[in-house]
């Protein structure tokens, strides 16, 4: 095997570009998605979070738990708090498939 075709380890927690800051900020969000999941047993449930699970609910990627293009876990991913684009209303960095779902 040659040395091109050698993954390294860090490679699938990175983008394309290999990109850190973006891995850590989307690490900030899936971990801010799991405090609000873990909260949302005290808080009232939003309808934006709903709405976002039934989305993934029937989404074709989706597997069992998890979304089969990222790999995070639906119920904290969608209590995650991404920005929201004015253009379109859908999140900024949420729904991984192209074209966003949410």
């Amino acid at each position: 095997m040659a040395n091109s075709e050698v993954l390294h380890a860090n490679d699938k927690w990175t983008n394309s570009k290999g990109d850190m800051h973006t891995f850590f900020k989307n690490l900030y969000y899936i971990a801010s998605g799991y405090i609000n999941l873990s909260l949302s047993f005290i808080k009232r449930k939003k309808y934006q979070q709903a709405k976002r699970f039934w989305i993934c609910k029937k989404c074709p990627h989706k597997k069992r738990w998890t979304c089969g293009l990222c790999g995070c876990v639906i119920a904290a991913k969608v209590w995650a708090e991404y920005p929201i684009s004015e253009i379109d209303g859908k999140s900024i960095g949420g729904c991984p498939d192209i074209p966003a779902r949410w």
